[in-house]
């Protein structure tokens, strides 16, 4: 069986967009959410996967084996340069 790694990305955002849709845990704050990961090549998390930590700030991660992201950039990668068993990437949106 596979080692099973936790992945966490905690996104930043800054000016409107921060103010906009990431004051607050929200539905609308999770669908924008998905779509820039989805833009920075980020499989799709979970709804309960991703949480409002502060103003402008999302986490959002995965748990999974490396098989299971083999294809998957640029989690696969991480996990594959990386022995630790948890990893956090925070990735700034200043737009």
């Amino acid at each position: 069986m596979s080692q099973l790694y936790q992945v966490t990305v905690t996104v930043i955002y800054t000016g409107l967009k921060a103010t906009q849709y990431f004051s607050t845990q929200s539905p609308e704050a999770v669908i924008k959410l998905k779509k820039d990961l989805e833009r920075l090549k980020f499989p799709l998390p979970k709804a309960t996967n991703v949480s409002f930590v502060s103003h402008g700030c999302m986490d959002a991660f995965w748990i999974a084996s490396l098989d299971s992201v083999r294809d998957k950039l640029p989690i696969s990668n991480l996990i594959k340069s990386h022995s630790l068993v948890s990893q956090c990437i925070e990735v700034y949106l200043p737009y």
